[in-house]
């Protein structure tokens, strides 16, 4: 891409490019022009803000419920525990 005072130039090999180009005049128009082309941002779940707790080694679900007793015991918040790292939990 070449850049002077008063054009851009775009030298390109081959394929296909698609530009978009928004004009405002304000920084709000440009905005909601952009929203139309790919859509508005979603929220991402409730639960993602919450407190986490990840860790190695949950290979039972006694100790995943130790941990969760700890936790609790210590007045620790938990909304969210990750158990998809390492071995999966033996339900037995």
């Amino acid at each position: 891409m070449i850049y002077t005072t008063t054009h851009m130039t775009y030298k390109i090999v081959g394929g296909i490019i698609d530009l978009f180009v928004f004009l405002g005049p304000r920084y709000e128009d440009v905005i909601c022009q952009f929203q139309k082309v790919v859509g508005k941002p979603q929220l991402p779940p409730y639960w993602s803000f919450g407190y986490h707790q990840c860790r190695w080694g949950y290979d039972s679900l006694q100790k995943l419920d130790d941990s969760r007793k700890k936790h609790a015991e210590a007045d620790l918040p938990v909304d969210t525990w990750w158990l998809d790292i390492g071995k999966a939990v033996n339900a037995s």
